[in-house]
């Protein structure tokens, strides 16, 4: 069977997406998240601002000059606060001891598997065997500072949009 590189068969998209679930799954329920400090405090205050509908968002140097995911978060923020439950919402808000956190989740779940794919297709082009390049996904996803984990323990952060 021949195979065009960068096409993915929809199988091997569909284990894919289910090992992206598993992991996300467990380090969901597993993984501390850690408090916002750094850089993450700028991002999540440039997002405060956009939500606020300041034309200009202010922050320190070098965050400043990186606006897309904080006003992507403030605008996904209201349709993520009327679909969320409250609950989950403020479990989110709690554990990281900030407002408005969620779309952020969301942003890092989404560019995640989107990288993911991405991915699969790059291997596609140099991996003959499905096997393998399933193994080589599994073993991507799961470590700790991969973008599927990483997202859950630093949900604030610019980088899930650089990637995908």
């Amino acid at each position: 069977m021949t195979s065009t590189p960068g096409r993915c068969p929809p199988i091997e998209r569909i284990v894919g997406v289910g090992l992206f679930l598993i992991v996300s799954l467990w380090t969901a329920t597993t993984q501390q998240p850690a408090r916002v400090f750094g850089d993450a405090s700028e991002y999540w205050r440039m997002s405060q601002q956009f939500g606020a509908s300041h034309e200009v968002a202010t922050a320190d140097g070098p965050f400043v000059f990186r606006p897309a995911t904080p006003l992507f978060a403030a605008v996904l923020n209201p349709v993520i606060l009327q679909t969320v439950p409250r609950w989950v919402d403020g479990l989110v808000d709690d554990a990281l001891g900030l407002d408005d956190v969620p779309p952020y989740y969301v942003l890092g779940a989404v560019l995640s598997l989107i990288t993911l794919w991405l991915l699969q297709s790059y291997l596609r082009c140099f991996v003959a065997s499905a096997g393998v390049r399933l193994l080589l996904i599994a073993m991507w996803l799961s470590l700790w500072h991969a973008p599927v984990r990483w997202g859950f323990f630093n949900p604030i952060n610019v980088e899930p949009l650089w990637r995908a």
